[in-house]
């Protein structure tokens, strides 16, 4: 089943498989992530990382769901 978010008012499902890939997208650019802190003297556990982990699903989740919107309407238009 589909998991509800609210971004900005606006109600979208979460399709389970989508946000494995999110996940997945997420895991392949932390170590760059990881770096970036390090460099600032901001050291961080994996664990101290989720917040931000699930913060970057998240911008993930609404900017799929803007272009999803962005094609219905190309759909509708043309």
């Amino acid at each position: 089943m589909y998991e509800h978010q609210n971004v900005n008012e606006v109600t979208f499902q979460v399709e389970p498989n989508r946000n494995m890939q999110f996940m997945q997208i997420a895991m392949k650019h932390l170590p760059e992530g990881k770096a970036f802190l390090d460099e600032k003297g901001i050291e961080l556990s994996m664990e101290e990382m989720q917040p931000m982990l699930q913060l970057l699903m998240n911008v993930m989740n609404e900017a799929y769901e803007l272009g999803w919107e962005d094609a219905q309407q190309s759909q509708n238009d043309g």
